[in-house]
């Protein structure tokens, strides 16, 4: 199979436009959609340190500003954490969630969000609960 080039137009960015195409045609277990989220995020956060820098907030940049202080905020895009979210289908507050009990969480239930074993909301319950939920013998 011959690989196809697509040229992006200015002002496209390669992440979202990979992003978009993919979510939609695959069907991702909660744990794949967490970590593409993560790296959307990551790649949000990014973004957003360049326009704190551009409008002067970032504390190292000549003529620097607090973002804070200046209401409402020189360029707000929104939070980094709601924009990946979005993207994924979830919401800020369970992505963060999300990433806290891949980094985190009990191994059992680690896997089963890899392998679609689980609701992704069962994965805000406390590491006590979460082995009974994926092994309720025990």
């Amino acid at each position: 199979m011959e690989p196809r080039f697509i040229y992006l137009e200015d002002g496209v960015d390669p992440l979202q436009f990979i992003v978009s195409l993919n979510l939609k045609r695959q069907h991702l277990t909660p744990g794949q959609l967490i970590e593409v989220g993560r790296i959307i995020r990551e790649a949000e956060e990014e973004k957003a340190r360049g326009r704190q820098a551009v409008a002067g907030g970032d504390k190292k940049s000549e003529g620097a500003k607090s973002l804070v202080e200046n209401f409402p905020q020189a360029i707000s895009e929104g939070k980094a954490r709601d924009l990946a979210a979005a993207q994924v289908g979830m919401s800020g507050k369970t992505l963060d969630s999300g990433i806290f009990v891949m980094e985190n969480g009990v191994p059992e239930l680690q896997e089963a969000l890899r392998t679609d074993q689980q609701e992704r909301e069962k994965s805000l319950m406390e590491p006590q609960h979460q082995r009974f939920i994926v092994n309720p013998s025990r």
